[in-house]
């Protein structure tokens, strides 16, 4: 871990097709599912969503965010098809990687 960011083995990818069950075309969608009050707990389904919503949000939100507003950088969503293997990608790197292009790029 780097500042607490998983560096495990796999690489970060994008999505190839439509792959991702539970779509977040925009950053809204994503909050909305992270705010969202449980109260009665959550199933399996609600569960997931919130996984895939909670990563995509800080991701776009804080460690990698693009530079337009709502939006979802699709780069990263194909290391969330499975959501058993989230801690098992290397976001360290990926973090990295997007800070020295955008810095590139000042």
């Amino acid at each position: 871990r780097s500042l607490g960011i998983p560096c495990g083995s796999m690489a970060v990818c994008g999505l190839n097709s439509d792959e991702l069950e539970f779509e977040f075309h925009n950053l809204k969608a994503t909050k909305l599912v992270v705010k969202k009050d449980y109260p009665d707990g959550t199933d399996k389904i609600e569960m997931d969503k919130f996984k895939v919503a909670f990563v995509i949000f800080f991701m776009a939100t804080f460690l990698a965010p693009t530079c337009k507003y709502n939006t979802v950088n699709p780069d990263f969503l194909g290391s969330l098809v499975n959501l058993d293997e989230i801690n098992q990608y290397n976001w360290s790197a990926y973090v990295l990687d997007h800070l020295i292009q955008d810095a590139a790029r000042v």
